[in-house]
């Protein structure tokens, strides 16, 4: 199971204290929808997190590229 990111670690993230923000930022700059507690703070895991990073990212090709 993931550790879920504590309030100061997505403060720190994001810059941001509202928990309405940080599920904006995080949507924005991550493309997560993150559930939120009936107090409105957020609740994701790092897990989420490393997944939303390294989407996409594919290691680059072998060799030259030989174009003219």
């Amino acid at each position: 199971m993931s550790a879920i990111l504590t309030d100061a670690d997505l403060q720190e993230l994001s810059g941001l204290k509202q928990g309405a923000a940080q599920a904006k930022f995080l949507q924005r700059a991550y493309g997560l929808n993150v559930p939120r507690r009936p107090d409105g703070r957020v609740r994701v895991t790092w897990d989420a997190i490393n997944q939303a990073l390294t989407r996409g990212k594919t290691a680059p090709a072998a060799g030259p590229k030989w174009t003219k």
